[in-house]
């Protein structure tokens, strides 16, 4: 792999136009320009959703906000981007529009992974990672580009991670403590949707998990957006006396609050997830064996983070056969007891069933 000369940029566009979990491994990359390069602006071009998320981290000196029409071509024109007068930009998901919105805002330093066709005409700097063949993790191939504007000073992979203020924090524990859980038992959320984004794990088996906590000492928060009340809704009738539904659509900082009250996270790989992780909390995560979703690429970072995988060898490598595939739908072959084995006892719970 041919790596470009670097430079030691003063002012350096970070572009992140896609879902939040990205974002949220991109919080290592961030980190490292600014650890390397300190005196170095580091601006943020993402949406607004993604923007919040990252609204503590002083990692990063000024945001833009990322929109596009209805086509999907930027909204914000090259001029606005160029009186930022940017010697560097990194293209962390190097779309047309994105691109062609850096190109034409003049900014000389261009990199990012040169993974579609396009990206060859709008970075002068990119390089060659072949991400779907890699064996690295999302947030490794994101930070190696660190060294390309740092005047390769940047070295390691920090852990993601997302900043909360107090009172975001207690915000979180007031919501928890609204669902007026029984005293004394540990608070396990569960996040079955997954916007798609992912090979899913059944409805049935994130049922039966909520059943394994609760039998174990926990009690269970069914977590969600708004179009998955529902879903969660069903969940926790399911799972009895010990679970609530605190799905809905509310603020990301709200969430988060959430998200870091509990005592742990059972998520498919999905921002949530991610954000629980970075937060501190401990996580456990079905993930999909096939390789361009597997747990090797884009699996929860941090010291109390686990996954498990369907046991199969998957044919594919970038797109699921379907049915096509012998092993379909191969992650009904998880068993929820598998996935609770690698969850540790509740403090005080049961012995393990």
């Amino acid at each position: 792999m041919r790596i470009p000369k670097s430079i030691d940029a003063k002012r350096i566009l970070v572009v992140r136009t896609d879902r939040l979990g990205d974002m949220i491994l991109s919080t290592p990359l961030i980190r490292s320009i600014a650890e390397a390069s300190p005196r170095a602006e580091i601006v943020l071009l993402a949406r607004r959703y993604a923007l919040d998320a990252l609204r503590l981290e002083h990692s990063v000196g000024d945001t833009i906000e990322w929109t596009a029409d209805g086509a999907g071509r930027a909204t914000l024109s090259p001029g606005e981007l160029a009186r930022h007068r940017f010697d560097a930009a990194i293209l962390l998901n190097p779309g047309m529009a994105a691109g062609l919105l850096v190109l034409r805002a003049g900014i000389p330093f261009r990199t990012g992974p040169l993974a579609r066709p396009s990206s060859f005409l709008f970075l002068n700097r990119g390089i060659r990672q072949r991400r779907s063949r890699s064996h690295l993790h999302q947030a490794r191939l994101d930070a190696a580009l660190a060294p390309l504007v740092t005047g390769g000073r940047a070295r390691g992979v920090h852990l993601p991670r997302l900043i909360l203020d107090e009172e975001e924090r207690r915000g979180g524990r007031k919501l928890l403590e609204s669902a007026r859980f029984t005293p004394g038992r540990p608070v396990a959320g569960i996040h079955a949707g997954s916007g798609d984004s992912v090979l899913r794990w059944p409805e049935e088996s994130f049922a039966r998990m909520g059943e394994l906590f609760v039998r174990n000492g926990w009690s269970v928060a069914y977590t969600g957006a708004g179009n998955e009340v529902e879903l969660a809704d069903r969940l926790a009738r399911r799972t009895g006396e010990h679970a609530r539904s605190l799905a809905g659509d509310r603020p990301l900082r709200l969430f988060f609050g959430l998200l870091a009250a509990l005592d742990h996270f059972v998520a498919p790989s999905t921002g949530p997830l991610h954000a629980a992780c970075a937060l501190g909390v401990p996580v456990t995560a079905p993930y999909p064996p096939l390789p361009s979703q597997c747990a090797e690429r884009w699996g929860p970072l941090g010291g109390d983070a686990s996954t498990a995988t369907p046991a199969v060898e998957c044919p594919a490598r970038i797109r699921c056969a379907l049915e096509k595939c012998r092993y379909h739908p191969c992650m009904e072959r998880l068993e929820p007891e598998e996935l609770f084995r690698l969850v540790p006892p509740a403090a005080g719970g049961e012995e393990r069933s």
